[in-house]
């Protein structure tokens, strides 16, 4: 059937009718509506049909209401706590638990003046430090015996099971982020409590959960959450009289003997509280599991919350893969009916974002949608915003909205995700998501992608903010810094979430992301499209330390520098969207350059760790070649560099070619890094040409680098026509020694310091110039004042550099079971006057703390790390790791432990340092497998690689007895790997590869499994290194593509279309194909149901997927379907038809009519408009009758 988009746009002008639309937008929150004055009502009916006919002209969108400032919900302006009151109860305390009750009797008249005093400013470090408030409250064992009247003025402990509920906002267009971020929290109890919940640690990243138990204490609705559910009664703390106590200890699954109600725990009978529950445990080592195990529970990764549902693909346990079907309810408030935008447009908006997730997942996510007609909601504004002060209003109003969707047959218990569109509300400026929820406060796909995005169970793509001038170390989180994600506020189809995310949400598996067990170069593809593609990698990802990972991607997409750059971004850091950092700290380009350039270096100094972006690569998707090394280098040494310039005053217009001459004296491969203090970077090769187009001076600078850590830097400038600028010289030392690397900046524009500490800032205008001097562990000090008065000639500022407090970890001394201790030794220097904090990630190593040794003095929780403190007048603290003597024949093992840096002070190179305990037990050495390179392809060059490792002595060599099993066979799928693998002397370990064999049978991915067989008179094995999976993909696997043979459907009839499924190669055997769908058709509503899935029978070699057109009642334009092929387990591979589309044609539908408000008229001035807009197909003009 042939039809007509029809676009019926008209506009009537009414006279007077902008006094009503003022009046309706200026006054949201008014319960009543102002008459029209009698002559007002006259002209709103003088024109009682109106014709409307044809127009090019496209649908005007209707705009969000204006947005209100964040001041009057988000900022709640709370109070900072007077710390002196609540000290003086505590101290009231102290008195009152060494009194006798005669003495008591005393105070109580003070306690409670001193209570009352402390309530509000407890209150108030809830809300601002619920970490502080925990520690802070009063002990239960002190509380059960204060006077009630006492009582009554403190905070009160809550346990319970209830529903967390986290909203993750997004600021209108053009609203600044609120200093308070964009996150609400509220924990809904079953007794009615809304408390708003304030949480801090582990506790941050977690989204959403149904049923969960908490605890903390609350004042009012304010309420600290502790990290951990679980809580261990204190001794001689009282049970409540009538309270059940269970008696069976859930670890050993013994019955206890359990402390009866109002009777004090004793150190025998431990007991825990959780939820509404208490539990007596059989022994004092059983409340860690139990920990454990809520912790789990409740900080598990992953989605979380209402609404979710679990996937039936192979392979995958995600939340987020399927079919996702959202209920689109458009909602107003019977005070202002007016509504937030026209059926068609919400529809066009869920169409764009089935559009978005099926690429963004490759495929992974369809999304289904049903947009409801208007709503009225049963209570004001006015009324939703004073009930917010009671409870969680932004739920209120989603449940009553439910409600009164339900009424007209739309079950929201049916829908994986609701989303309430409307104008205005409780917190007018942002949208907000989380559970099930999403409040989308304007129209468009991106405020839905970013809410639905937190539906899903992610976190705000966030940015590290460091404070000491590296990209990696001290500072603190930028809520929604990473401008180029969707969850950091980016937009369009381009602005994929990024690695860590598809990682979390299943999207992007294990198998499609490198994480190096060695050095070398590794090969991203870029991540921002829509299929995956069997053999290539899209991310990188590497564990810094014990707490957070570097991953690497790379983003063209976005265009600018990301076109030539990976962007590197922190997990585990409390965000699980991740936190970008910025590689080029402190330069001009701000988060613009944030990424590693072709050709330049990121080293993180502390850890030990480099990468390098050596080239573009022009494949399909365009992909960049990354060097991965991580230290030790002993002996290494830096390069040495010098460059030409074949002319430095040039016209404008003009070229200039730079050539690099630069050796190593270690052999180390060199990587060129051309950059230019105008914003230009080169291409990573050692010669550069580039065409100078305006009138400029330009520093241009060479950095070579060795790749691992080795660095040498010069420079020289350019200057190009009459440009009136004028360059700022000088050298930079420390102790009198040049300082290389220095960024010296001035007038927006910055260059390095040279090998030789020289540098020349080109680019300055003549007149007052403040320039700035950085490097991470120094503070610079110019030769002249600052601002700097910059004339036309000689301008020469020295800069001299005082050293920070840097730490070191070194490693004295190992410890022997059953004989000496052992020795970490943290040391630093500067000033030792007074005592100074210091971080360590968690320890690490094969041995267990408590267990196999103990630290003294031990460390101290301190967020996500744990401190050790150097004592005043001490330059350093010698920590003793006494190994605990048992029987068990364990091996030697080990001891891993990380500094990292902190306010203060500066980690240095390479503070990262193990410790080997000597086994008493047995002289046998400890061996394991790792499988370094855990991915082989066949007919490729990718081979497959396991490592034997061995600790103790190693003069001798070793022989294991090996095991290979798995689904691949050994000598058959590939290369025959030898049942006894040989340590040589004086190695630690050997590699052994596995390299696949060619052959033309098409096979799923097979897996290769190394085991090391129990040898108890040789060698004991590790047990948590005994074996080790590579595995092993097929080139001879089927490709699949699609099309369209009948690319034309139409409701008119109906008639289908269909897409044909394709593979290529054998037919042997069955295979089952999956896909997404997206367009502007919607799944589910314009067509027949789809379950992303077909499977093409044996002996065939396509499948068709059917679509069925559904034959409404609705007028609409011709729709499209897009079918896209993905993969899950490895099957099969994508071809370059990966996707297709059917086009779906209307019947003739009478055209659907809305009307809206236009152009907002101002009285006696401008006029005001209505706006009536159809769709369908109809030949010629519509007359729409109206009443006013």
């Amino acid at each position: 059937m042939k039809s007509r988009f029809l676009r019926l746009s008209a506009v009537l002008i009414l006279l007077g009718l902008l006094a009503v639309l003022a009046h309706r937008r200026t006054n949201d929150s008014s319960t009543t509506e102002s008459e029209p004055s009698a002559s007002m009502r006259e002209r709103q009916t003088l024109s009682p049909t109106s014709s409307v006919g044809e127009s090019d002209k496209a649908p005007l969108v209707i705009e969000a209401e204006p947005a209100k400032d964040f001041g009057a919900w988000a900022s709640e302006k709370i109070p900072t706590p007077d710390l002196a009151k609540i000290d003086a109860f505590q101290m009231w305390v102290e008195r009152w638990k060494k009194a006798t009750p005669e003495e008591r009797a005393a105070m109580v008249e003070e306690g409670e003046l001193l209570a009352k005093e402390r309530r509000a400013e407890f209150k108030a470090l809830i809300a601002t430090n619920p970490r502080a408030a925990l520690a802070q409250s009063v002990s239960r064992v002190i509380r059960q015996d204060l006077p009630r009247e006492i009582v009554a003025m403190l905070e009160k402990p809550v346990s319970a099971t209830g529903n967390y509920q986290v909203y993750m906002g997004r600021p209108a267009p053009g609203m600044p982020i609120p200093d308070e971020g964009l996150t609400l929290r509220y924990f809904e109890t079953a007794d009615g409590m809304s408390y708003k919940a304030r949480v801090f640690g582990e506790m941050e990243p977690v989204m959403s959960r149904k049923q969960i138990p908490l605890r903390g204490v609350a004042i009012d609705r304010e309420l600290a959450v502790s990290e951990s559910p679980v809580r261990q009664l204190e001794i001689g703390e009282r049970i409540a009289a009538g309270t059940i106590v269970e008696d069976v200890c859930p670890v050993s699954g013994e019955t206890t003997e359990a402390v009866a109600s109002n009777e004090p725990v004793t150190e025998e009978a431990p007991t825990v509280e959780v939820g509404e529950r208490l539990i007596t445990l059989c022994n004092g080592s059983h409340v860690t599991v139990i920990d454990e195990k809520y912790r789990t529970l409740v900080q598990a990764s992953g989605p979380g919350g209402a609404g979710f549902y679990l996937d039936n693909f192979p392979g995958t346990s995600s939340r987020a893969i399927g079919n996702f079907r959202c209920l689109y309810i458009r909602v107003t408030y019977p005070d202002q009916m007016t509504p937030p935008n026209t059926e068609d447009q919400g529809l066009n908006d869920m169409k764009d974002v089935a559009r978005y997730y099926r690429e963004t997942s490759f495929g992974k996510l369809s999304v289904t949608s049903t947009v409801t007609p208007l709503i009225t909601l049963p209570q004001t504004l006015a009324w939703y915003i004073a009930k917010d002060a009671e409870v969680d209003g932004l739920a209120v109003i989603h449940n009553q909205a439910r409600a009164e969707a339900r009424k007209l047959g739309y079950d929201s218990t049916q829908y994986n995700c609701i989303i309430v569109r409307v104008n205005g509300g409780l917190r007018s400026g942002a949208s907000w998501g989380g559970g099930d929820s999403v409040w989308a406060g304007w129209g468009g796909m991106d405020v839905l992608n970013h809410e639905c995005g937190h539906s899903l169970g992610i976190n705000h793509a966030n940015y590290w903010n460091t404070t000491d001038g590296t990209a990696y170390g001290t500072g603190a989180n930028q809520e929604y810094g990473n401008p180029y994600d969707v969850m950091g506020g980016s937009g369009g189809f381009s602005a994929h979430y990024n690695t860590i995310t598809k990682r979390m949400l299943g999207w992007l598996p294990a198998n499609y992301f490198h994480s190096p067990r060695t050095n070398g170069v590794y090969r991203i593809h870029a991540y921002d499209q829509p299929t995956l593609e069997e053999g290539k990698r899209y991310a990188l990802t590497v564990a810094k330390d014990s707490v957070r990972q570097y991953n690497v991607e790379y983003h063209p997409a976005r265009g600018g520098l990301l076109e030539d750059s990976a962007l590197v971004l922190y997990s585990g850091m409390g965000s699980n969207a991740g936190h970008l950092l910025d590689t080029t700290p402190g330069s001009a380009g701000g988060k613009n350059d944030a990424g590693i350039a072709v050709g330049r270096t990121f080293s993180d100094l502390e850890a030990d760790m480099h990468f390098t972006v050596l080239s573009k690569n022009a494949t399909t998707p365009p992909s960049l070649d990354v060097a991965y090394f991580k230290g030790p280098f002993p002996g290494n040494v830096a390069p040495t560099a010098s460059f030409t310039a074949s002319a430095t005053s040039i016209n404008a217009g003009d070229s200039v070619t730079f050539t690099a001459t630069a050796s190593d004296s270690n052999g180390d491969a060199l990587a060129y890094h051309w950059e230019f203090s105008d914003g230009v970077a080169g291409d990573g090769s050692s010669s550069f040409s580039r065409v100078f187009v305006l009138p400029s001076q330009v520093t241009a600078m060479l950095t070579v680098s060795d790749m691992k850590g080795g660095t040498v830097r010069s420079s020289t400038v350019i200057n190009v026509g009459a440009h009136g600028k004028q360059t700022v010289s000088g050298t930079v030392t420390f102790d009198s020694q040049p300082l290389p690397g220095v960024y010296v900046s001035g007038a927006g524009l910055g260059c390095y310091t040279n090998s030789d500490g020289t540098y020349s800032l080109a680019g300055q205008p003549t007149g007052s110039v403040t320039l700035a001097a950085s490097l991470n562990g120094y503070t610079f000090t110019p030769s002249v004042a600052n601002p700097l008065t910059v004339v036309a000639g000689t301008n020469t500022v020295n800069w001299t550099a005082s050293g920070s407090t840097f730490v070191t970890l070194t490693n004295v001394a190992d410890p022997a079971e059953g004989g000496a201790s052992g020795t970490f030794r943290l040391t630093r220097t500067g000033d030792t006057t007074n005592a100074l904090t210091v971080l360590v990630s968690p320890v690490g190593g094969t041995a267990t703390r408590t267990t196999d040794y103990t630290l003294t003095p031990d460390y101290t929780a301190s967020g996500s790390f744990f401190a050790f403190t150097i004592p005043a007048a001490s330059a350093s603290l010698d920590i003793t790791v006494a190994p605990v003597n048992d029987t068990s024949a364990e091996g030697p093992e080990t001891i891993t432990l990380q500094l990292a840096s902190a306010a203060g002070y500066l980690s240095g190179s390479g503070n990262a340092v193990v410790m080997t305990i000597g086994d008493n037990d047995t002289s046998l050495p400890l061996v394991g497998v790792t499988a370094p390179g855990p991915y082989a392809v066949e007919g490729g060059s990718d081979v497959g690689t396991f490592t034997f490792t061995r600790t103790g002595v190693t003069t001798s060599a070793l022989s294991l007895t090996v095991a290979w099993t798995g689904t691949a066979t050994n000598g058959t799928d590939y290369s025959t790997l030898p049942t006894t693998v040989t340590i040589p002397a004086n190695s630690a370990s050997t590699t052994v590869t596995a390299s696949p064999l060619n052959d033309s049978a098409a096979e799923v991915p097979e897996t290769i499994i190394a085991t090391i067989s129990a040898n108890n008179s040789v060698y004991l094995r590790n047990s948590a290194a005994t074996t080790s999976t590579v595995t092993l993909t097929d080139d001879d696997t089927p490709q699949v593509t699609v099309s369209a043979p009948d690319s034309s459907a139409s409701e008119n009839g109906p008639d289908s279309g269909v897409f044909l499924i394709t593979r290529s190669g054998p037919t042997t055997s069955a295979l089952k194909v999956y896909y997404g769908i997206s367009g502007s058709a919607l799944h589910g509503t314009d067509y027949a149901m789809l379950n992303g899935e077909v499977t093409i029978p044996a002996g065939a070699s396509s499948a068709p997927v059917v679509i069925l057109p559904v034959d409404d009642d609705i007028a609409e334009p011709t729709e499209n379907v897009t079918l896209a092929v993905t993969t899950f387990d490895n099957a099969y591979s994508v071809g370059a038809a990966f996707q297709s589309t059917v086009t779906i044609a209307d019947n003739a539908d009478k055209p659907l009519v809305a009307v809206r408000a236009g152009t907002v008229g101002v009285e006696g001035s401008t006029n005001a408009t209505l706006i009536f807009r159809g769709i369908g197909s109809s030949p010629g003009n519509v007359t729409v009758n109206y009443t006013v």
